[in-house]
């Protein structure tokens, strides 16, 4: 398994030392392949022993060998899917589809029973507030209104002051579900805090396992990217977050079956009422300089 996702995966059971070490690793892991046990061992403020024990547990015979696999699951896939220049569109094309497959495949490693986790908690909600902002913001309306297809109780609220509002009168089993690349964004931790301080759970989607806001939440889905690690545009961590929505989805139309194929039918309905007004309404004349 790639190291990085790996890492990932056990982050959440590791020891404050060995978190040290993890975080130095998915910070910077093209400088920490091509460095030293004792620069490692340093930057970490750990013992040199304290990482080759944390190589070892992520099964590896040492640090050697874990710089190895780090330096053929980064640097390959950075070298091999990294736009340049001279690029046609559809070598770009290319390029963007192997990032999001390795995007993709890295991610289902890395996920374990968070999927499932975050399901029963907006199973339980009687209010679900979804919030993300800038490129964030996209995805979390997506989320939003595929929620609202299978008729979950969603709340989708762009201006601040009023999801705070909102995310101060969750109770217990109402649901945040914060969405941030960067896992650090104020107005998304602030809210996730908000929503905390009441007894609502905080379900999050972001690309960094270490961030604030995965650590502040009470599941974390991660979205697993080459992106994340060299803090790029998140295009391709973008499309994960969006596919990780997706099997959040269809897990719980399935789920709820009978009461989500009511809800789809209605939204069918709606769409297709909007159509026929759309095809109702009179052609507009034309304009004087048309001609």
């Amino acid at each position: 398994m790639n190291c990085l996702s790996l890492i990932r995966q056990k982050y959440s059971s590791m020891s404050q030392v060995e978190r040290k070490i993890a975080d130095c690793i998915l910070e910077e892991p093209e400088k920490i392949m091509n460095s030293t046990l004792v620069y490692v061992a340093a930057k970490a403020d750990v013992s040199e022993g304290s990482v080759i024990n944390f190589s070892k547990s992520l099964g590896y015979k040492g640090f050697s060998q874990l710089k190895i696999n780090l330096a053929q699951n980064v640097s390959a896939i950075t070298i091999q899917n990294e736009v340049t220049p001279n690029d046609s569109p559809k070598q770009i094309m290319r390029k963007l589809i192997d990032r999001a497959i390795t995007s993709f495949e890295s991610t289902y490693d890395t996920i374990q029973q968070e999927l499932q986790e975050a399901a029963e908690f907006l199973l339980k909600a009687e209010k679900i507030l979804v919030v993300g902002v800038g490129q964030s913001s996209t995805v979390a309306r997506d989320l939003a209104m595929r929620l609202m297809w299978v008729g979950l109780p969603v709340v989708s609220e762009n201006d601040s002051l009023l999801a705070g509002i909102i995310a101060k009168q969750l109770k217990e089993n109402d649901v945040v579900f914060a969405i941030s690349n960067s896992g650090r964004t104020k107005e998304v931790l602030l809210l996730a805090e908000m929503a905390s301080s009441v007894g609502a759970k905080v379900i999050c989607l972001t690309s960094h396992a270490n961030s604030p806001l995965a650590q502040l939440s009470d599941v974390a889905l991660v979205a697993v990217s080459i992106e994340a690690e060299n803090y790029r545009e998140a295009m391709t961590a973008r499309l994960t977050k969006l596919m990780i929505g997706d099997c959040l989805v269809s897990y719980l139309t399935n789920k709820i079956s009978d009461e989500a194929i009511t809800y789809l039918d209605k939204i069918v309905e709606v769409y297709e009422q909007h159509r026929e007004a759309v095809r109702e309404l009179p052609v507009r004349t034309r304009r004087k300089t048309d001609v």
